[in-house]
């Protein structure tokens, strides 16, 4: 029955003039009237009361809301309850600024309303787009840093290798490096010159060997008699001749 009378519509529509209102409407009515049953009516008039535009979808809404309403002429007396019905169905995106702009005709409405949500879309695109651009930028400036830090790194372990020798000096057998004449190798544990820590066989702790050189009590004897260094006054060479 509607399928009928939508085709019966559209027909009409194609062959005869749109120069009268009154009878348009009266022409749908008597359709209606011929093609749709009472019950099939009352069904159209629940979905159009609870029609909503799906999403962003207004021009699915527009559609939907017109072949709708060409059938269920009867929920709408006057346009300005048309006109509400339809403002009803709108999403809060846009719905108060329809209302605002007090339309007067359908035409007007859903003209408004398509204006706006393509511009509230338009503005969430771009949103993204910058949002997207932003996640870029930052993507490409952590892999920079990445970059730069591996590159730090790989810098730093090429510089601790250690180069071959290239010179004409003899390898030390005891240090390992090239030099002329004996080794003066200094031991850090017992300071002693000749061999290296790990070579060392004194039990004598560097810390106590460090921290006596730092007070001063590592230091050689000083005599208080002739004012030398490397004995005691008890020992002084002077007071034993001055004893003789």
């Amino acid at each position: 029955g509607v399928s009928k009378a939508l085709a019966a519509h559209d027909a009409d529509r194609n062959t005869n003039s749109d120069d009268s209102h009154v009878s348009r409407t009266d022409l749908k009515k008597k359709m209606i009237d011929k093609y749709c049953l009472r019950v099939e009516i009352k069904k159209l008039e629940f979905k159009l009361y609870n029609l909503k535009v799906k999403g962003t979808d207004v021009i699915g809404y527009n559609q939907r809301f017109k072949e709708l309403a060409l059938l269920c002429v009867r929920m709408f007396p006057e346009e300005s309850e048309k006109i509400e019905r339809y403002v009803g169905g709108l999403p809060d995106m846009i719905h108060e600024s329809v209302v605002a702009s007090k339309p007067k005709t359908m035409q007007e409405e859903i003209k408004m309303a398509t204006e706006l949500i393509d511009k509230k879309i338009h503005s969430v695109t771009e949103r993204q787009t910058e949002t997207k651009r932003k996640q870029g930028d930052n993507q490409q400036q952590q892999q920079q840093q990445k970059k730069r830090q591996n590159t730090s790194k790989a810098y730093a372990i090429g510089s601790r290798k250690k180069k071959p020798y290239g010179g004409s000096k003899p390898l030390c057998a005891k240090c390992n490096y090239h030099h002329d004449g004996l080794c003066d190798s200094k031991c850090h544990k017992c300071n002693k010159v000749g061999h290296f820590t790990h070579d060392c066989r004194s039990t004598a702790n560097v810390n106590t060997t460090n921290n006596q050189r730092a007070n001063g009590t590592g230091q050689k004897p000083t005599c208080y008699k002739c004012g030398a260094q490397g004995h005691f006054k008890r020992d002084c060479p002077k007071l034993k001749k001055q004893s003789w």
